[in-house]
């Protein structure tokens, strides 16, 4: 919300499950109020799926009302996250981070941010299994 107050139109979400859900449904609902806002799902390879029928239902919601959807790669090899990762940094100006940890995949991300020089967002959380 800050982000929107601040300005933003343009919000991208990485698409995994847990806080990148939450973070587009967020969006979804803002735009209800703030119908400039423009979401963006970046998926990074064709077939991403949940196995969870909830966090699938969720997806698939997310995916039908974005106004646009970027799939990065025809399927999935390692290292693709990482790939959605970077582009999502490369086509930002600011970073909404939700982390609990040091390590992983956010951090990693959070780091690449910082040396492209993004305004970062950090939100900590002590959540676990989203």
């Amino acid at each position: 919300v800050n982000a929107a107050i601040d300005g933003y139109r343009i919000f991208l979400s990485g698409m995994a499950r847990g806080v990148d859900l939450l973070a587009a449904e967020t969006v979804l609902n803002l735009k209800q109020v703030l119908s400039d806002l423009y979401f963006v799902a970046v998926i990074p390879y064709r077939g991403q799926r949940f196995s969870d029928p909830e966090w699938a239902n969720r997806y698939s919601r997310a995916l039908e009302n974005a106004d646009q959807v970027i799939i990065l790669s025809e399927q999935y090899y390692n290292g693709c996250f990482m790939e959605r990762n970077r582009y999502m940094v490369e086509q930002s100006g600011r970073l909404i981070a939700v982390v609990n940890g040091t390590k992983g995949g956010t951090a990693a991300t959070l780091r690449y941010a910082e040396k492209q020089g993004l305004e970062i967002d950090l939100i900590a959380t002590a959540l676990r299994g989203l």
